[in-house]
Parts: structure tokens; C-alpha cells; sequence
């Protein structure tokens, strides 16, 4: 628990540093909230000290429709996504957002969905390079195996978006195949239910349209998308966009991703948003994919 304070300290100490024309990034401790309680939201993985939802970097940019700010924690998980302005996505309710990694190998798990359960076998966070508009964080597994380094952009423009790439690095002298996601629950607009569907690359979700009127612009969503592996080689998969079905169910276990995998959900569901990767990665190599969150 010392590590982990210390991390998150130096973290909060440099982010002070930094400031950005057009765009802000700031420390702001924002503990999770005592909302209403998501009734659907599983939490059956376990929840140990470490996990967290406060906001330890803010970034901030644009204005009314060209707004964005989100919010990473300091074990890299995305607490918060506001897009546009006065419309939050993932910050409502109980927080869950993050990363899972399957070692195929061994059939290990290591995940980390904030305060929808993460893993005990990671070990604290390391803060690496941060600018006006990023933030790099990198954590290794306790047992040595893998080092997972995250990178967070926020790109402003009239369709702003947080860019995330996740390279994970085998450790080890043996090659190892594994599974590496993506996950959030998202309530678009404040809402426990929305929407949802899912492509080869994506999966979204949103408050529909249901009247035919110009004037009123109230309802917005989010996508989770990932980019096409640049250089693909067996056994490389991916990306695969999908729902999970939140209602009977707790997030899903890295290794058994698909456990609870639905198509597509109609107005007034819930679900959460899944992208996941296959990926060979050689001995004390590393293999790297990006996926990007943006308002719909």
C-alpha cells in the first residue's frame, strides 16, 4: 500500500506541472461518487485495495459540442467521459472500466475494471512521460510475467477522442499467446440503460433518438473502437467488438471472454462494451494495440 500511494502521489505532483494551451490537464481527486446504485451492474470479481475510480488526471478541451473531458485513474482506467458538454458516459453509478489480459499459457487471469473487481496479482503503477494532453502508465503482473504500459490522448477537434494504446510486454524466455480487452459499462446521457450493438471493430452504445426534431439535441452515446493490428502474424487476432450482457453477470473473466457474449441489445437494456485482441508475443518481446473512445 505504500508503493501504491507513493505512485499515485508523484503522479498528482506532475500533472501540477503541466499546462496546455487550448486544452487543461489537472489533478482532481474526484472519489466516487455515493449515486444511485446500478442494480444490473455484477460485481462478483473480487475488489481488492488498490482498485480505485478517483480521477488522478483530467484532461479537459473544446467547448459545447466540440467538448471533451475524460479522467484516467492511477491504475489507468478510464473513470470518465463527458462528450459534449453536460453529457457524461461512463461516470454515473458504479464505475467500470479497464483491461483484462489472459495468459493462454498458463490460463491466468489479470484484470483490472475499477470498481467493478480487479485482480490481486498486479503490482503498484509506475508513472511514466505526461504532456498537456497524455499520460503513460505502466504496471507489472506480481509474478514478473508481463508489464502492461498504457498510454492516454486526448486528441481535441469537432469530434474529440481519447486514444489508448496498450502494449504488453512478455517478460519471460518463452513465447506466450494471450487474450487482451478492453471493457466498459456505459450509460450514455446518465442512463442505466441504453441501446447497444457491436461491429467486427466496435461496440457502442446510446440514448435513440425518438423524435423527428432538429431543436432537440439531447440524446448522445459512446464507442469503443479498435484499430486493425498494423502488422498481424499467427496466432494474432482482432480486433473483435462485442456486448456483454450485464444483467445476470459480472464482468467478464479475461479467459473466458465470450462467456456471456450477446449481439446486440434494444432500447432500455444493459450491457457493456467489450474489445478484445489475440496476440503472440514473443519472448522478451512486447506486442501493442490502440483503441479509441469517442461520442456518438
Amino acid at each position: 500500500m505504500k508503493t501504491f500511494a507513493a505512485a499515485l502521489t508523484l503522479l498528482a505532483l506532475c500533472a501540477l506541472s503541466v499546462v496546455g494551451q487550448g486544452q487543461t490537464v489537472d489533478v482532481n481527486p474526484q472519489p466516487q461518487s455515493a449515486g444511485p446504485v446500478d442494480a444490473h451492474a455484477g460485481r462478483a470479481a473480487p475488489i481488492s485495495d488498490a482498485a480505485t475510480a478517483t480521477c488522478a488526471v483530467t484532461f479537459t478541451s473544446g467547448v459545447s459540442d466540440d467538448f471533451l473531458k475524460s479522467c484516467v485513474t492511477v491504475n489507468g482506467n478510464v473513470a470518465q467521459f463527458e462528450a459534449p458538454l453536460g453529457h457524461e458516459h461512463i461516470r454515473h453509478g458504479i464505475v467500470g472500466e479497464g483491461y483484462g489480459v489472459c495468459d493462454v499459457n498458463t490460463n491466468t487471469e489479470y484484470f483490472d475494471y475499477s470498481l467493478f473487481g480487479d485482480s490481486p496479482n498486479w503490482g503498484a503503477p509506475t508513472l511514466g512521460t505526461q504532456t498537456a494532453t497524455s499520460v503513460k502508465i505502466a504496471r507489472t503482473t506480481i509474478d514478473g510475467v508481463w508489464t502492461l504500459t498504457q498510454t492516454f490522448t486526448q486528441v481535441a477537434g469537432t469530434s474529440p477522442l481519447v486514444k489508448l494504446t496498450m502494449s504488453l510486454r512478455n517478460n519471460t524466455a518463452i513465447d506466450r499467446t494471450v487474450f487482451l480487452m478492453r471493457y466498459a459499462d456505459v450509460e450514455p446521457d446518465h442512463l442505466f440503460t441504453s441501446s447497444m450493438g457491436a461491429t467486427s471493430n466496435s461496440a457502442f452504445a446510446f440514448n435513440q433518438t425518438v423524435v423527428g426534431n432538429v431543436g432537440l439535441r439531447g440524446n448522445f452515446g459512446l464507442i469503443l473502437q479498435g484499430a486493425a493490428l498494423p502488422q498481424q502474424h499467427s496466432p494474432d487476432l482482432g480486433p473483435q467488438g462485442f456486448i456483454e450482457d450485464n444483467v445476470f453477470s459480472d464482468p467478464p473473466p479475461p479467459c473466458t471472454p465470450y462467456r456471456n457474449f450477446v449481439t446486440g441489445t434494444p432500447a432500455e437494456s444493459k450491457g457493456s462494451l467489450v474489445v478484445i485482441y489475440q496476440l503472440g508475443v514473443p519472448a522478451r518481446g512486447a506486442k501493442a494495440v490502440t483503441v479509441t473512445y469517442r461520442g456518438l
